[in-house]
């Protein structure tokens, strides 16, 4: 199966799993958007090839968690969403805390995933202070552009309006991201950029289109 196929799959899971946990309610979006940040930090360093380009394998999962503050703005309200961004922040942080932990038990000499361990974990610390740098801003934009569409728009076209919002946000995220993280650890942090931000890109296409699912089923959190 190819990077491409897999990625698209990846895309419909993880937007359709946000609309469930929509229905599931608040403490549910809240969750899942932790998790996806989590593994957003753990799958980072992974590199694949898709679309021709060089790129993570976690902006479907980065997209994701706007997505996830995105309906928790528009079903509940901007507080709402605030208090699961730091709850996402404290879970990352916590992650961070455990992968360090876990690096320092000395392993025993019968063990053989010590050096899986270390080329996963090793960069933890660094990789998620940019990232959460990077997502904490990108989600503040993210939350201005949704206010913004919405007074203008009011609840009308959430699809669009999330889209616009995940495509400010998602560009601010993957500058931030590329400057603090990869700038001196990249040859060409431009050309890093542009083909993280171009898969982005497609994922939050991918993702307005499963959104677009919210016009035809009407949704109710069984919190409201």
């Amino acid at each position: 199966m190819s990077n491409e196929l897999l990625f698209l799959i990846q895309v419909v899971l993880v937007s359709g799993g946000a609309i469930t946990a929509l229905f599931c309610g608040q403490g549910a979006l809240t969750g899942l958007m932790m998790v996806y940040v989590i593994l957003a930090n753990l799958f980072v360093t992974k590199e694949i090839v898709l679309f021709g380009l060089t790129v993570t394998a976690s902006d479907a999962l980065g997209v994701g968690a706007s997505c996830c503050f995105a309906l928790l703005q528009e079903y509940y309200d901007r507080a709402v969403a605030y208090r699961a961004l730091i709850s996402s922040v404290v879970g990352v942080i916590c992650y961070g805390m455990m992968a360090v932990l876990h690096m320092a038990y000395v392993p025993a000499l019968s063990g053989e995933v010590q050096h899986a361990c270390e080329l996963l974990f090793s960069s933890a610390p660094w990789v998620i202070f940019a990232s959460l740098c990077a997502y904490v801003g990108g989600q503040m934009v993210e939350s201005m552009v949704l206010r913004g569409t919405k007074r203008f728009l009011s609840d009308r076209y959430f699809p669009l309006r999330a889209g616009s919002a995940l495509l400010v946000g998602q560009f601010c995220d993957t500058i931030l991201f590329t400057s603090i993280g990869l700038y001196s650890m990249v040859h060409d942090p431009f050309h890093v950029l542009m083909f993280s931000y171009l898969v982005k890109v497609i994922a939050i296409l991918g993702t307005v289109m499963v959104l677009s699912v919210l016009r035809c089923v009407p949704v109710r959190p069984l919190d409201v």
